[in-house]
């Protein structure tokens, strides 16, 4: 899914035609379609890259890595793949590759890590932390 979106076919223009399609909007109505598309992409952004770091995070933090060195884990390799994510898309003549979006995917990855952060001190400090026996 996430190749296919990152590729020729994942470009806004079909994004736009389905919110058409999806809101009932007439073509004339381009703008307000085009603002919703926007929005929406931008929101993927944040969500999938923040999503995608807080699970790494945990899953590590799962598997004993301390909890303040979870998120640089998180960070090494999603920092990478949303900078190929967007060089890739340079590579085709439907997409752009834009830093703004790998700023907005970092911008993502951070507040999920915060939260992540947030709820495994609380979780410690409750004395609920993964054991041995989660871990298998």
């Amino acid at each position: 899914f996430i190749a296919y979106m990152c590729g020729p076919a994942g470009g806004p223009d079909r994004m736009m035609r389905l919110f058409h399609w999806l809101l009932g909007e007439p073509e004339e109505n381009w703008r307000y379609v085009q603002g919703v598309t926007y929005a929406v992409r931008k929101m993927l952004h944040f969500t999938g890259y923040g999503m995608a770091a807080y699970c790494t995070a945990k899953a590590v933090w799962y598997l004993g890595v301390a909890r303040g060195k979870a998120p640089f884990i998180a960070l090494g390799w999603l920092i990478p793949l949303a900078l190929f994510d967007e060089f890739s898309q340079t590579m085709t003549t439907v997409r752009s590759g834009k830093i703004g979006d790998v700023m907005i995917d970092a911008a993502g990855m951070l507040a999920f890590l915060v939260f992540f952060l947030w709820e495994t001190a609380l979780r410690e400090r409750l004395g609920d932390r993964p054991s041995e026996r989660d871990r298998a």
